[in-house]
């Protein structure tokens, strides 16, 4: 799995380990979160460097310097391009569990392989 994949699905994670939920679905969703932190950490760190290097601050954050645009731009791409090893067992959400969640169609496509809907067979 891509650094990409893990770093495009955490914020739909934290808006559905926000919701009310079951308990078990909360668990495992907790689960979840906890089994990519790691890859998170790694990335966050990474960044700072990379910020650090081809950046200045300003008043919003930071400006990419213009000269090291390109060089940043490669950097951002080869970190969330590198394969991650990680263990993940897709969550199952049952639809009357998720009828309530607020969550875009970004979200939905980015939870792809780490939340899955079970529809009863009548909702398909």
């Amino acid at each position: 799995m891509k650094l990409r994949k893990i770093v495009e699905v955490t914020p739909a994670l934290r808006e559905i380990a926000n919701q009310r939920l079951p308990m078990k679905t909360l668990y495992k969703v907790t689960r979840l979160i906890r089994e990519v932190q790691p890859q998170l950490d790694f990335y966050d760190e990474q960044c700072q460097k990379l910020v650090s290097e081809h950046c200045t601050p300003d008043e919003g954050g930071f400006t990419v310097i213009a000269s090291n645009k390109h060089k940043f731009n490669s950097a951002m791409n080869e970190l969330l391009d590198i394969d991650v090893d990680v263990n993940i067992e897709p969550v199952l959400v049952p639809v009357s569990e998720a009828e309530n969640l607020k969550l875009s169609y970004n979200d939905i496509c980015a939870m792809e392989g780490f939340i899955e809907i079970e529809f009863d067979n009548k909702e398909e």
